[in-house]
């Protein structure tokens, strides 16, 4: 369950870089060269709305339509796609946002891959790394898995949201469809179409997650 395709279905969005990547680690190690190979600078699509006292970092691309609010900080080798919203005062590092995903107020999101029409709550923080700073990885089913860094955040798959005020271990897997209820911290590998409270996984129909 590190394989990307279980997280993300748009098999055309950045298909330059996830073509080469099979497992959920890989587009980390070409992403820095990817951004690089299109602007050393900051690319900044057509018709999006940049809020006051934004700092966009060079090594930052964004697309089409793309609202960035207040304070907000988008930190080098980030790619942020068509029709996202990033909340005021959140701070996006090393990080690739599907597009139509948003991330709301005073969030934290490194080293990070976010599905599309996937949500982050206001207050979330995306954990990057480890307590003790070694290599991350995600145990699943048993099998532990290394993730070839000692900064990694979260897989959030497509149509996933995480309530607000919440906390994700370095390393999470989150599957599709799936919901993390407000105030719960997660870890590890949860699976597609579940919610989860107060560490309660229900199974859900990802029909009524769209």
């Amino acid at each position: 369950m590190i394989k990307l395709d279980y997280y993300f279905k748009n098999k055309n969005y950045l298909s330059d870089l996830f073509s080469k990547c099979t497992n959920t680690y890989e587009p980390f190690l070409y992403l820095n060269n990817y951004i690089d190979s299109i602007t050393k600078d900051k690319k900044i699509g057509k018709n999006c709305k940049i809020g006051e006292n934004v700092v966009i970092d060079n090594h930052v691309i964004i697309g089409d339509n793309v609202t960035i609010n207040s304070h907000a900080y988008i930190r080098p080798y980030s790619i942020i796609g068509d029709n996202c919203v990033i909340g005021h005062g959140s701070e996006i590092k090393h990080s690739i946002l599907f597009p139509n995903s948003k991330v709301g107020s005073l969030c934290f999101v490194g080293d990070s891959i976010i599905g599309e029409k996937s949500r982050i709550g206001s207050g979330t923080i995306i954990s990057n790394r480890r307590f003790d700073q070694r290599e991350v990885g995600v145990k699943i089913d048993n099998n532990y898995y290394y993730l070839k860094s000692d900064f990694f955040g979260v897989i959030l798959g497509d149509s996933s949201r995480i309530g607000a005020n919440c906390v994700t271990n370095p390393g999470t897997h989150i599957g599709c469809y799936s919901w993390i209820n407000p105030m719960n911290k997660v870890k590890g590998f949860i699976k597609s179409s579940v919610q989860v409270d107060d560490g309660k996984i229900i199974n859900l129909d990802k029909h009524e997650l769209i």
